[in-house]
């Protein structure tokens, strides 16, 4: 009688197949979980930056308001909190919680300034706004700290629009 050859894989072969796609995977989310986090959040505070500016274009077209004309970091939420979808606020902290989930913290100590190549967009501009695109969710790390992962942004507020502060941020969340 004729042996006939077995046909499959053994049971070694399937276990190493299985270890190799285990360390491959193991290696390959982490990274790409990253990168789908952060292009999330890249986008969330592209949508963002568009809203303040829509919202600061509306404002002074609707009621011919001027931003530079606030005078402090209540009056400066509330210039913006009328033009947005706002959900709940902190006068404490003058922060506005908006319906597609992000926070707005709004900080002024002078006035707002002309919008160009002059304008103050450093960490000291008078005028500025700290966006949290997933609101009070984690990790809640700020764009100036070190690290890839962020979800706070900062920027300035001028007298026509909102822009990014540094040079760092303006190249690191907005280009990648």
């Amino acid at each position: 009688m004729k042996q006939s050859k077995r046909k499959g894989f053994t049971l070694a072969e399937v276990l190493i197949t299985l270890a190799v796609i285990g360390v491959v995977a193991a290696l390959a989310i982490p990274a790409l979980l990253n990168n789908i986090g952060n292009a999330q959040f890249q986008s969330a505070v592209r949508k963002s930056s568009a809203t303040l500016n829509q919202a600061l274009q509306l404002r002074s077209a609707r009621t011919g308001d001027d931003v530079r004309a606030v005078t402090d970091s209540a009056g400066l939420m509330a210039f913006f909190e009328s033009e947005l979808s706002v959900i709940q606020r902190d006068a404490a902290t003058n922060t506005i919680f908006t319906a597609d989930g992000m926070s707005y913290t709004f900080t002024r100590s002078g006035t707002c300034e002309a919008s160009g190549a002059a304008a103050d967009v450093s960490a000291t501009a008078p005028c500025r706004v700290v966006i949290d695109v997933n609101g009070t969710g984690g990790p809640n790390l700020d764009s100036d700290a070190q690290g890839d992962f962020f979800d706070q942004y900062n920027f300035v507020i001028t007298a026509n629009s909102v822009v990014p502060r540094g040079n760092s941020f303006g190249t690191r969340a907005l280009v990648e």
